[in-house]
């Protein structure tokens, strides 16, 4: 790619697009997401064996269908998902705020330790110690070094947002507010179960993790890529901010009607809405 140069008019600072944006990072990111894609899609079909009854590995307690299907779930939020929007923040934020990230070592860091953190969690799983929690099976160990790496993203991307002088874009605010919830939810759902809740509350909590893990952490990133490539700056931007209140507005909704559903001691089992009766109905059928 040629040299382009890139001036803010408020800066006499000219940089290239080189300075701004670190390619070699964004294609790493982007070849180990297809990675992690193609050992989910894999991880998926050896779980699907066991749907037919012809699981060719029956008996290895490393294979079993149940392991290789959190190894699924989790390989495509956190190897695909994650590495595939880490890739395109490397790019878009440096671009959109016309400041670097705060530290190009740091991005490298936080791409090492994902995925020490990724494969560690594969591990954790395979040898039996997954957390009884859907998307969030993250062994306790991991949970910690996960948080502190959500932690460093959130900083490195919002230091060139802060930099800005005048109205930032909406795909900008879309993004903050992923760095922020991301953050708060992988605390909520890793967290709040296992060591302060239990019974009801705990599948209550559960159940706004899925939903918000999606909601607060795939739903902002994509949307503001989508509207960065797609939304036309001349006539979709009063439309792009009123939809950005509305899905903040939808967010403070759900976690309301969430509150009211978190003080019962009842414990999961003996609810009948709770996913205990459903998972026993479906080992009845599958044996």
């Amino acid at each position: 790619m040629s040299e382009a140069t890139i001036a803010s008019p408020a800066q006499t600072q000219v940089r290239t697009h080189s300075e701004l944006v670190d390619e070699k990072l964004v294609r790493t990111y982007f070849i180990t997401a297809l990675i992690f894609l193609t050992t989910s899609m894999l991880a998926g079909l050896l779980m699907a064996f066991q749907l037919i009854r012809h699981n060719p590995l029956q008996g290895i307690e490393l294979f079993s269908p149940g392991r290789w299907r959190m190894v699924h779930t989790n390989a495509v939020a956190y190897g695909f998902l994650a590495n595939g929007f880490l890739g395109c923040l490397h790019w878009v934020v440096p671009r959109l705020t016309l400041q670097p990230v705060l530290d190009k070592r740091l991005s490298w860091l936080i791409y090492a330790a994902w995925q020490i953190v990724v494969g560690a969690t594969a591990v954790g799983i395979l040898l039996g110690e997954a957390q009884a929690l859907e998307w969030g099976e993250t062994p306790v160990w991991i949970d910690p070094v996960a948080q502190l790496g959500l932690l460093l993203v959130a900083i490195n991307f919002m230091t060139p947002i802060a930099r800005m002088k005048g109205p930032i874009y909406v795909t900008l605010w879309y993004f903050l507010a992923a760095f922020v919830w991301t953050f708060l939810t992988y605390a909520m759902g890793n967290f709040i179960p296992e060591y302060f809740v239990g019974g009801t509350s705990a599948g209550a909590v559960g159940g706004l993790f899925i939903h918000d893990l999606v909601g607060l952490f795939v739903t902002p990133l994509g949307w503001g890529l989508d509207v960065l490539l797609c939304a036309d700056p001349s006539e979709e931007a009063h439309l792009e901010s009123r939809t950005f209140a509305g899905w903040l507005l939808g967010a403070w909704h759900s976690s309301i009607r969430f509150r009211g559903s978190t003080t019962s001691s009842t414990p999961l089992s003996r609810c009948s809405c709770s996913m205990v009766p459903w998972c026993q109905r479906l080992q009845l059928s599958l044996s």
